[in-house]
């Protein structure tokens, strides 16, 4: 009896983890695009709300695109887009795609006369789990262009409705990444400059809060830099303009930022009631120079950074970075009229000690 029991819940499992055998047409997608949230090839649309604004460039010459994989789109409202995501297509599947989508459209890297530019679609066919969640890994039999239809193939089209698993993780570390580097240099790192340079009659109390600012705020700006470094790869061809201005600007203000701990640590002594020297000079020359060239350097980077992300964060970032330089203007403001203050008491002391 209970063998018998056992045996028909074994049979029951097998029957409803049975793949199902279907077919389905809708635009292919990579998942670089998708998990970025917005188009690589055209920032300003977001990738599920317009995917036939998508190019085949974007699809099979960028190595990001490409290697990432791909995942067939269906119409629908689930996730608040016009388009959700239905398949993920295992290896075979990635292959054909990018040998199809080569074969008839237009890019660099594709081998027929093709002439599409945009909105590569196709038609897939193969094996799923029905109790997946959406997208649903299918096995590909075949994949055919767009054109030849579900019914020319005698498949039936399969169930594209259910809820979407969350993997959105590496655009989580893209809010990471910009949440980091705002903080650190958009406002930890210039504070602490801004104290260097206006703080001074309150020494030594503007040294501490000078080493501490900078030691604190390249530790932030390295944990967003490891995120960009070993996450994101912007040199690689294809890119958009503005993103390789981003990741550019990005390397060489770290470079900087990380060489000022160093060259501040071989800094020649200066000796108080003695004439500087000229190495001294030298070297206050260049910390400075490239500390405040670093600075100037954020400004760009941090506003290009912004319009990276999604639509719908980039609002809030840009209005994080705007109350954090209104903040940081309404410091050095208080701090020059600290300076004032402590000048008059300077200039009131010695004069009652003429009279």
């Amino acid at each position: 009896m209970l063998l018998t029991i056992i045996l028909v819940f074994c049979a029951a499992d097998e029957a409803q983890s049975a793949p199902v055998r279907a077919c389905y047409t809708g635009y292919v997608m990579d998942k670089f695009c998708i998990n970025r949230g917005t188009l690589l090839d055209n920032p300003s649309i977001v990738t599920l709300e317009e995917p036939d604004k998508h190019t085949v460039h974007c699809l099979v010459d960028v190595s990001a695109c490409f290697n990432s994989g791909y995942e067939i789109l269906a119409p629908g409202s689930i996730g608040g887009t016009p388009y959700t995501r239905a398949f993920e297509l295992d290896s075979p599947g990635n292959a054909n795609v990018i040998a199809l989508a080569r074969e008839t459209g237009d890019c660099s890297t594709c081998t027929g006369n093709g002439m599409l530019k945009a909105g590569f679609s196709a038609t897939v066919v193969g094996t799923y789990d029905s109790e997946e969640l959406l997208p649903r890994p299918i096995k590909v039999e075949r994949l055919e262009r767009s054109s030849i239809k579900c019914a020319d193939l005698g498949v039936e089209v399969a169930n594209v409705t259910g809820e979407l698993r969350n993997d959105d993780k590496l655009y989580q570390l893209t809010l990471a990444h910009g949440s980091l580097m705002i903080t650190s240099w958009g406002f930890i790192l210039p504070m602490g400059v801004a104290v260097a340079k206006f703080l001074r009659h309150r020494d030594p109390l503007w040294f501490k809060i000078h080493r501490a600012c900078q030691m604190i705020g390249l530790i932030v700006a390295i944990a967003g830099a490891i995120i960009a470094f070993t996450q994101f790869n912007v040199f690689q061809a294809g890119y958009p303009a503005k993103n390789l201005a981003h990741g550019t600007m990005g390397a060489i203000i770290m470079t900087l930022g990380i060489l000022q701990p160093i060259n501040a640590f071989f800094r020649p002594h200066k000796e108080k009631g003695h004439p500087q020297s000229r190495t001294r000079y030298v070297w206050e020359v260049l910390h400075k120079g490239s500390g405040y060239f670093a600075l100037c350097l954020t400004v760009p980077t941090i506003v290009i950074g912004t319009m990276l992300v999604r639509p719908e964060h980039s609002p809030a970032f840009q209005t994080a970075y705007g109350v954090l330089v209104v903040f940081m203007i309404f410091a050095i403001i208080m701090m020059v009229c600290s300076r004032k203050r402590a000048d008059v008491e300077v200039s009131s002391g010695v004069s009652d000690m003429g009279t």
